[in-house]
């Protein structure tokens, strides 16, 4: 009976050390994941952008609120401009900032 119960315990163990890296997995990939080009492309056309470049996730130029941080560079009134459109996920518009 002890090697049973040693037996689980360490099928147990299996099952957490698995869990946890699967949620450190996760988390090491959510920049990757969290840009919305597309949206935050409509975003910069409206407000005059043009010849938008996206660079990617911006790791800290968004609130903890922002569910996307998409970097760009493009051009604004014959300028270089390069900045961050936030947006949050659900009932949050979208904010450009700029470097």
């Amino acid at each position: 009976m002890k090697n049973k119960q040693k037996g689980t315990t360490t099928l147990e163990m299996i099952f957490i050390v698995g869990f946890l890296l699967l949620i450190t997995i996760g988390l090491c990939f959510k920049p990757f994941a969290c840009t919305r080009n597309e949206h935050a492309k409509e975003i910069l056309e409206i407000d005059g952008y043009t010849n938008i470049e996206f660079t990617g996730y911006s790791w800290f130029a968004c609130g903890e609120r922002d569910s996307f941080h998409t970097g760009f560079k493009a051009l604004k009134n014959g300028k270089i401009v390069e900045g961050t459109v936030c947006e949050g996920l659900i009932f949050k518009n979208a904010t450009i900032r700029y470097k």
